[in-house]
This record gives C-alpha cells, structure tokens and sequence, in this order.
C-alpha cells in the first residue's frame, strides 16, 4: 500500500521551530511526497480544522503529531476542545502524541482520548517517523483476509 492513497496530509503541531526542521528533514530522507504543514500550538491547529477547505475530508487523511507541552492552547486543552467537535470531523485526523515527556500518567492520560492512536517519544529521527507512518498506514488500511 502506498502511503499517498491514504495520507494527504502531515500536521506537527509543536512550539519548537527547530523540531519542525528536523521532522521535515527527516521526512525527505525517507522520501515522503505528503504535504507538511508547521503549526505552533493547539489554537492554530483547531483554526485550521476551522477551515476544512484546506484539510482533506475522509477518514483519517490527516496525521497529526501533537506535542503536548506548549504556550498558548497545549496539546492537552486541544485534546479537550477536539473531542467536543462532531465525531464525522474527528475522524479526519488520526493524532498521535509527541512528548518529550517518560510519565508514565501523562502516557495512560494520552492514550485515554479515542482520538489519539499514539504516543512517541522525542527526540524522533528517521527511524521513528518511519515507525509512525507505518503504524498508521497498519491501522488505517482495509486488511486482507
């Protein structure tokens, strides 16, 4: 299966700048074609999914890496917000957590929103992202029997 049948777009959602370098840096190495999109905080991303006309529209098209520690809207308040949103626009986004955070509670806390389908650690190289992209592609894609 390829990747672009199923993934439009790549969404980091982290206040680091030189982490959205380095993950589309990373990104190339492996040769991902799917378009990037930087955003800072929970507000911008919640902005964005505002919008809709930019963002595809089925199932799971958009892969999300969400940091949770950030100024303004953190990845926990966007959680929250988020799941206050129809279930039909929810399922558009496949999030995963990227934390530099080792807790444990911060981990299960993650992973207790229906929404998240992941939770990595920082920092990520190559490897990882590759990782990421292949747990999504193993949970969004139709399995043969």
């Amino acid at each position: 299966m390829e990747l672009e049948e199923f993934l439009k777009n790549i969404i980091l959602v982290d206040d680091d700048p030189s982490f959205h370098l380095i993950a589309k840096k990373n990104l190339s190495k492996i040769e991902v074609r799917i378009p990037f999109i930087s955003l800072y905080d929970g507000n911008q991303l919640m902005d964005a999914i505002s919008k809709k006309d930019h963002l595809a529209l089925s199932d799971y098209s958009n892969l999300v890496f969400l940091d949770l520690n950030m100024p303004e809207m953190d990845g926990w308040q966007f959680l929250e917000e988020f799941s206050q949103l129809d279930q039909s626009l929810q399922k558009r986004f496949f999030i995963v957590i990227l934390t530099s955070s080792i807790s444990l509670s911060e981990r299960n806390r993650g992973l207790s929103y229906p929404m998240v389908k992941g939770y990595y650690h920082k920092p990520m190289n190559k490897n990882g992202i590759q990782g990421i992209l292949d747990d999504y592609l193993a949970k969004v894609t139709p399995q043969e029997d």
